[in-house]
């Protein structure tokens, strides 16, 4: 299910279609997403939010469901990116991030996927480092950049450099560490930080590697 968000930016035919994808646990309607949403529309990026079938659900009955198989999620998104008309940059908070990540490999890749960006990427679950979820990281053959808080419990700044600092991650890739912020980019009270302004440094990052990567004239 597709829910398209009206903003006052008007794209032209030269931008490429950003579909917004949310987590596990909270829907497009979450702060962070409104929030994210409404900083992308100050930048003038026109956005579609993308539900799962399983949110909608959730939010139809009032009760909380588990996500399905990430399998299936990536399948579900994938026929979504494939009727867009344009190219189309997902991108995903959390979970979402992880989906289309997933989505951009060879042979799974809609032709249209044009781009990844990454609200927290859930490296792995709160305190086991070492279940990692970068298994296909070596693979993904569109650009995708991750944006995550420095002290975020699904995979913080400290641990994912001793764990990868060896590592030659894929030309592909970009991470961009805020400093202070957790998985939702809340800083801690001494850093002098706000969320707000580690969503616009994640806001600004994200519109400036799209003109970068010549992804839109965003």
């Amino acid at each position: 299910m597709t829910e398209k968000i009206c903003f006052q930016a008007e794209a032209s035919h030269q931008d490429p279609d950003v579909i917004l994808v949310h987590g596990a646990g909270a829907g497009l309607e979450s702060d962070f997403l409104v929030a994210a949403r409404v900083g992308f529309e100050a930048r003038g990026v026109t956005v579609t939010g993308v539900e799962f079938h399983y949110m909608a659900q959730s939010r139809a009955s009032g009760k909380r469901r588990p996500p399905p198989p990430v399998k299936r999620l990536v399948e579900e998104l994938g026929d979504v990116v494939r009727v867009m008309e344009k190219p189309v940059v997902i991108v995903g908070k959390s979970m979402g991030g992880r989906v289309a990540s997933m989505l951009a490999l060879p042979g799974m890749a809609p032709a249209n996927l044009s781009g990844v960006i990454v609200l927290g990427y859930p490296f792995h679950p709160p305190g086991k480092e070492h279940t990692l979820r970068v298994e296909h990281f070596d693979r993904i053959s569109v650009p995708l950049m991750i944006l995550q808080g420095s002290r975020d419990p699904f995979g913080k700044q400290a641990e994912i450099t001793a764990l990868f600092g060896e590592r030659h991650w894929p030309d592909e890739i970009e991470l961009l560490w805020l400093d202070s912020g957790d998985h939702d980019f809340q800083p801690a009270k001494r850093s002098g930080k706000t969320r707000e302004s580690l969503l616009d440094e994640a806001l600004d990052a994200a519109v400036t590697w799209l003109q970068h990567r010549r992804l839109g004239s965003v």
